[in-house]
């Protein structure tokens, strides 16, 4: 396993019907293979950003 770059990245997600863009988004991209990995906080947070608002 070789060492990965850092860089920032923008996702569009969709969101109760509503489409909104995350920016900045650390991850982290193998330049052999284009595999791409986050940090698993970024990924708690992305999925707590997709969940449905309580009405």
């Amino acid at each position: 396993m070789g060492a990965y770059e850092g860089r920032y990245i923008e996702v569009e997600l969709e969101v109760s019907g509503r489409c909104i863009v995350v920016t900045s988004i650390p991850q982290g991209e193998c330049p052999g293979c284009g595999s791409q990995v986050y940090k698993l906080q970024v990924i708690e947070r992305m999925e707590t950003l997709m969940r449905p608002e309580k009405s």
